[in-house]
């Protein structure tokens, strides 16, 4: 009976178990999926102010993940439970027909090892509904605490939104900033130390120098990713001093790193950055700007393909696709950091001429090693032993 029992019980629920563990699975790579780049793409995160969009959709998925875990567990639980319940009873009941029919005090014992064996079954299973309970009600104000902590979080950043317009100049005055020794005994040592620099409205700024100099550090603080130690930036004269301001102030801005930033998403996303309805004359003048409309043109899908994982593209692909969000998105201020690094000296040399053109009415900041790169700039800037200094020997 007891197999029978099972036997029916898996034929009529096997099935909803299989497609609930397919929605599991769907849920769980939606997760990952805007997980992934919430955390390990932290910088173009908060570049791009993704930090409520990944938020909206995580929690979404985690409550439909949630809700279908309980609807498996129940249906995986409820079967033993009736089991336990009916042989609970029909030990009961047979129980009592014996004694009604022989009446016999010696069957007292028999009566009392059902419900001993009634309660070393029922008991454990009370127990364990009782502990997720708990455990449950444990674990609410963590959650609580983390979600309300993300709600106001974005909450004061649309309370307080100050609407910068870009018409002045951005000015770092007195900056420092280091970061901690790899070790115990080493100590922290000044990677910028006093820096001042003033970047006006629609000037473009070269900034070269060595390796480990400051360069990628400077572009951070610019951007608003990390705040110095001590000194100040303003924007248009106004001090950047609290989350909201950094929140609002990184939205004037668009900062292209070395290292490629791909969602997993199909390439318009890509390039647009998930808006909803993309404009593809701006969709595909910006994969022209980037040299990227020749290898997206031999696609089958287009603008269309899926980007699984960096591994569809090569190095300089994957640049590539990251310089046409730049062209796409055309913020008042651009910040590009050794962003060529991964293409031939050819597509190096078209790309360099088409951000300089493009953003010829833009601020621009552009970081690399090769001084050819910045003959088009402004003011140029190196980074030496004594900090940064502006360059008067270069020919522009």
């Amino acid at each position: 009976l007891i197999t029978f029992f099972y036997l029916i019980v898996y034929k009529n629920i096997s099935k909803k178990i299989r497609s609930l563990g397919l929605k599991t699975k769907i849920y769980n790579d939606q997760i990952g999926k805007y997980g992934y780049p919430s955390i390990n793409d932290i910088k173009n995160t908060k570049i791009y102010g993704l930090e409520e969009m990944y938020f909206k959709y995580i929690k979404y998925f985690f409550k439909k993940d949630s809700n279908i875990r309980i609807i498996i567990n129940s249906l995986t639980l409820i079967p033993k439970q009736i089991i336990d319940f009916l042989l609970i009873f029909g030990a009961i009941t047979t129980l009592l027909i014996f004694l009604k029919i022989y009446g016999k005090i010696d069957n007292l014992l028999p009566i009392l090892g059902a419900y001993i064996y009634a309660a070393a079954k029922i008991i454990p299973q009370a127990n364990n509904i009782y502990a997720s309970f708990s455990s449950i009600k444990n674990n609410l104000p963590a959650y609580d605490n983390i979600f309300l902590d993300l709600e106001n979080s974005l909450i004061e950043h649309k309370n307080d939104i100050k609407n910068f317009s870009f018409k002045k100049n951005i000015m770092l005055k007195n900056i420092s900033f280091g970061y901690p020794g790899r070790k115990k005994d080493q100590k922290r040592e000044d990677v910028i130390t006093n820096l001042n620099i003033t970047i006006s409205n629609n000037n473009h700024i070269g900034i070269f120098g060595k390796s480990g100099n400051g360069k990628s550090t400077l572009a951070d603080i610019i951007s608003g990713l990390i705040k110095p130690e001590t000194g100040s930036i303003f924007f248009d004269e106004v001090e950047i001093k609290s989350e909201s301001d950094y929140y609002n102030y990184r939205k004037q801005i668009c900062y292209i790193s070395q290292a490629p930033f791909l969602l997993n998403e199909t390439l318009e996303k890509n390039i647009a950055f998930l808006e909803k309805n993309p404009d593809y004359v701006k969709l595909k003048d910006a994969a022209e700007l980037s040299c990227c409309s020749d290898f997206i043109n031999t696609l089958p899908n287009k603008f269309k393909t899926q980007v699984t994982n960096r591994l569809n593209f090569s190095g300089g692909q994957s640049q590539r696709i990251s310089l046409a969000r730049a062209f796409y998105l055309n913020r008042p201020i651009s910040i590009f950091d050794e962003c060529t690094s991964s293409l031939d000296n050819e597509t190096e040399q078209k790309v360099v001429k088409n951000i300089f053109n493009y953003f010829k009415n833009k601020t621009l900041i552009f970081i690399s090693h090769k001084i050819k790169n910045l003959e088009q700039c402004d003011e140029i800037y190196e980074f030496t032993s004594k900090g940064l200094v502006k360059n008067k020997w270069i020919k522009i």
